[in-house]
């Protein structure tokens, strides 16, 4: 059997190698507007669409609607219109062809989904287009829209045939009938209507407890309607008679989605989280019973929108502010997977032998599979229910060996991402660890459950299988308590176990012969790691114990951790031992000494479970409880990069002194890197999760970055993306405030922060210390800049004044006083002669610093300003803008120069490349721009 295996996995490899593979064009330069070079992320995420036939996945959000393969997640197009935001999007119900979209600027787009041409525009709404909808012959489409109207259109000639007008607030959602004879539609105010297209006659109302309902949906024969709203109550109508037949109760808050799955029988909705208390769950009903059949709990914020795939298997959603899409099995009632990478504690992580690949397996059975250069996700494989345990590619890396807790065992195919062979030996029989040999060939096994024994249903005894034939060849037996972890040699020769009594055992793995028992632990043992010469085993609880393999002898403690130690890690080179605990912090330790060589910090969010070394000892990955995978360098202890995809909305940017990097930070409490030459990210500094870094500053000399999260100012180097250290004020003071604005002075030396508080704090980036605050603002300070030569800082706020202060003395100099409105945003002149600040009275005014005189206003953008920076020769200013724009402007003659338009959301800020040539703004929408800056025409 095991010779034919052989045989039959040759002769795939000699035809797999033959098959083209199609390389994915770079999305960064995906449809840009103009005068725009680049797109760092993929911004925020909205409603989801499967296509009829269940092969596409469309996602509307902030830059447009990306088109997915829904099998293997690859990004196959992206449909935009500059400056808008999609917030509904259907497709044509015949063969998914065609595409529709509603945009923020109230008009309806129509996509021929295979050339990704544009096929036509419908106007005619006054204000945001909700919700739209096609007929089932595909011939109409339906629209609801804030303006309080439906309408409805020739899909063929986009022509408007008729207006529905009995709405008297936001109509939020529309949908035919199966049959196309009625419309419903349901709004923020009024009870649902139903409505005959053809006529626009109204045919009834269907009366809820509450009248703001946020999405309707018709069973698929056409006979239920189901409406969601408000307060959580879910209702469902007899179409026919109008006859309410139930009301579904669970959710405990707003209802932004209802979908039937395709037979009618199950119903799914998603709900709205944190808000008045809401749960933020997806429930799953019985339409006939009205009993609820399950609860998927993932999203963080809440659930925006649900959709059944048109096999009813699959359940699809999207978080709100997570910015996430998940898969949900519906007939196994589990979570599939998330297009970020993990939702689940990450428990085991390997390496390819070329380093190339990294596999990552979690605790809800979901393996991703990595690109190390590039840390793009590869594929997400999700065949396993359970725990992962245990990883090991072989075949030189062209195939994956898989192992969970329930005892089954995958092979895929790494190169076309390929299911090759499920072995279900040992299906049922529960596995509380296992490990591969390095070579793939033999799988050990522990933690069966004994039969035989009722009273001690866990046998202590390790199970050795050939993994090709999964015939069973040899039994370890030695071991009195429950065998913990196991551990293979390099060579596969030897194996290492420990059980919950500490005691640890090698074994001969040819001969199944115990070679050795070292019985010198005092605690519960966590993990093991046999080095890759074998001359070692280390062995971890709250601090980890060294052995030689050859005599048993103890070699040595190291010792550093006040808690557990989960996981363990000998460099290839066997001379380093790396280590990650319940804080989630990494060391490295020399082993010949037992010094700790550095400290990784990084995954701070919980335990690290698991760590591995890449085949040449430069890169080390590490998972934890949360999901994240980390890339470490190894010889510099450099922060590399974050294994996830979405990102959400940008609140700053920042560029290095040399322009080479620009720094982001945004909704989630991290700042991301990019290397602006090649728009790709280098890394990922993360702060305090759940705060907004609406603030991030580079040292002069470029060495640090500052950013603000919640009530802490965060210091990192910006090569290794280590944190230095972190700035806080008085307990007193950070339990009721939070940090707005950061900024260094010009000799790098001090930091000034503005916060909720009134205050300005300066403070000593060497020692960490604060050493003075600044009082006199009568509100909120959210914006600070320190002038050229370092002796004066300007800071803004709600109070809608400009102050300036003497930097020694921390004396009040004068107020600036104009603004109407917030000042949200103050910049220096490079020759330090006068400030620029941004409003919410939208505009932007010019000040002389020595007269305090305002001598031009900056008029044009139609919405708040939020962020101002001047040109590094000081004759141009860019402002970004709620408008969606950024625009340039002539300092000397205050005329405007250039709108730069190509965000759909808010821009929130903006900067100037210090070699004047690019701009980076920076959206609500998820994403930055780079602009080749326009001259003067």
């Amino acid at each position: 059997m095991k010779n034919r295996l052989y045989l039959v996995l040759s002769a795939l490899y000699l035809i797999l190698a033959f098959v083209p593979i199609t390389l994915a064009q770079d999305w960064t330069q995906w449809h840009l507007p103009e005068g725009a070079k680049a797109r760092l992320g993929k911004g925020l995420v909205g409603p989801v669409r499967y296509s009829p036939d269940g092969t596409r996945l469309a996602v509307a959000g902030g830059i447009g609607i990306q088109l997915y393969d829904a099998q293997t997640g690859e990004a196959l197009a992206l449909f935009t219109e500059h400056s808008i935001a999609f917030r509904s999007i259907a497709f044509c119900p015949l063969d998914g062809t065609v595409l529709a979209g509603t945009g923020s600027d109230h008009s309806i787009y129509l996509w021929d989904v295979g050339t990704g041409r544009r096929l036509r525009k419908l106007e005619g709404h006054t204000d945001w287009v909700s919700s739209v909808g096609f007929s089932p012959d595909g011939t109409l489409l339906v629209s609801g829209s804030k303006d309080e109207t439906v309408r409805i259109w020739d899909v063929q000639t986009g022509r408007h045939l008729r207006t529905y007008a009995a709405h008297k607030e936001w109509v939020h959602s529309v949908a035919f009938s199966p049959n196309g004879e009625l419309v419903a539609s349901g709004s923020l105010g009024d009870p649902v209507h139903l409505w005959d297209p053809e006529t626009g006659k109204q045919v009834r109302k269907l009366q809820a407890d509450e009248s703001w309902i946020y999405s309707v949906d018709f069973s698929p024969n056409g006979t239920v309607l189901a409406a969601a709203g408000l307060d959580g109550p879910i209702y469902l109508w007899n179409v026919a008679t109008g006859k309410r037949l139930r009301t579904l109760e669970g959710h405990t808050d707003q209802v932004n989605s209802v979908s039937f799955s395709p037979d009618g029988k199950m119903l799914a909705s998603g709900g709205e989280a944190g808000t008045w208390g809401g749960d933020g769950f997806i429930r799953l009903w019985d339409v006939q019973t009205g009993r609820q059949l399950e609860t998927f709990d993932g999203h963080i914020h809440g659930v925006h929108d649900v959709s059944f795939h048109p096999n009813g298997k699959t359940l699809v959603s999207v978080g709100g502010y997570d910015r996430t899409i998940r898969f949900w099995d519906v007939l196994k009632r589990s979570n599939h997977h998330a297009l970020k990478g993990h939702d689940s504690p990450v428990h085991v992580v390997a390496f390819s032998p070329d380093g190339q690949m990294l596999a990552s397996g979690s605790s809800d059975g979901v393996i991703c599979l990595w690109d190390v250069q590039t840390h793009q996700l590869l594929k997400t494989f999700e065949e396993h229910q359970e725990y992962v345990i245990s990883m090991a590619f072989i075949s030189d890396g062209r195939m994956l060996l898989s192992g969970d807790e329930e005892g089954v065992i995958c092979l895929w195919h790494t190169q076309t991402h390929r299911l090759l062979n499920t072995y279900n030996e040992h299906k049922g029989k529960e596995i509380y660890s296992g490990s591969f040999s390095p070579d793939g060939e033999i799988l050990a096994v522990r933690g069966f459950n004994n039969p035989n024994n009722p009273n001690n249903p866990n046998n202590p005894n390790i199970h050795l299988f050939d993994d090709h034939t999964s015939n069973h060849f040899g039994t370890l037996q030695g071991h009195t308590h429950l065998v913990h972890c196991v551990s293979f040699s390099h060579n596969s020769e030897l194996l290492a176990s420990v059980d919950s009594a500490g005691t640890i055992r090698l074994w001969d793995v040819r001969t199944s012969e115990q070679l050795r028992a070292i019985k010198d632990h005092q605690f519960y043992p966590r993990t093991l790691s046999l080095s890759p010469d074998s001359t070692m085993l280390a062995m971890a609880d709250c601090s980890i114990r060294l052995w030689e393999v050859q005599t048993g002898r103890q070699l040595g403690i190291l010792k550093g951790y006040e808690d557990d130690v989960y996981s363990v890690c000998f460099h290839p080179d066997s001379k380093m031992l790396a280590s990650g605990n319940s804080e989630g912090v990494i060391r490295l330790w020399d082993v010949q000494t037992g010094r700790r060589i550095r400290k990784l910090i990084g995954n701070t969010t919980g335990d690290v479970y698991s760590i591995s070394f890449s085949p040449d000892g430069k890169i080390l990955a590490s998972g934890d409880e949360d999901g994240v995978i980390r890339l470490w360098n190894v010889g510099t202890d450099d922060y590399i990069d974050t294994l996830e995809g979405w990102t959400g909305s940008v609140g700053s940017v920042a560029f290095s002194p040399d322009g080479q990097t620009l720094a982001t930070g945004g909704r989630e409490g991290f700042i991301r890197l990019w290397d602006v030459r090649t728009n790709s990210p280098l890394g990922t500094l993360w702060g305090q999760t759940g705060w907004v870094i609406s603030s991030v500053a580079f040292s002069p000399d470029g060495q640090l970055i500052a950013g603000e999260s919640g009530d802490t100012i965060f210091l990192w180097n910006a090569g290794t993306g280590r944190q230095v250290s972190r700035l806080k004020g008085p307990t007193s003071w950070r339990s009721t405030s939070s940090i707005d604005s950061v900024s260094f002075s010009p000799n790098g030396k001090r930091i000034a922060s503005g916060c909720n508080d009134k205050t300005i704090r300066l403070w000593d980036v060497e020692t960490g210390k604060h050493f003075v605050t600044l009082k006199g603002h009568t509100d909120i300070v959210n914006s600070i800049s320190f002038s050229p030569d370092g002796k004066r800082l300007a800071s803004g706020g709600h109070d809608k004044t400009i102050r300036l202060w003497d930097i020694e003395t921390g004396r009040h100099l004068t107020t600036l006083q104009g603004h109407t409105d917030v000042v949200n945003s103050i910049s220096f002149s490079p020759d330090g002669k006068r400030i620029a600040s941004g409003c919410n009275d939208k505009t932007i005014r010019l000040w002389d610093i020595e007269t305090g005189r305002h001598f031009a206003t900056l008029q044009g953008h139609t919405d708040i300003v939020n962020s101002v920076d001047f040109s590094p020769d000081g004759k141009r200013i860019a402002s970004g803008s709620h408008d969606k724009s950024i625009r340039l402007w002539d300092v000397e003659t205050a005329e405007h120069l250039h709108t730069l338009e190509g965000h759909n959301w808010y821009v929130n800020s903006v900067s100037f490349c210090p070699d004047g040539a690019t701009l980076a703004s920076g959206s609500e929408d998820g994403t930055v721009l780079l602009w080749d800056v326009p001259i003067k025409e």
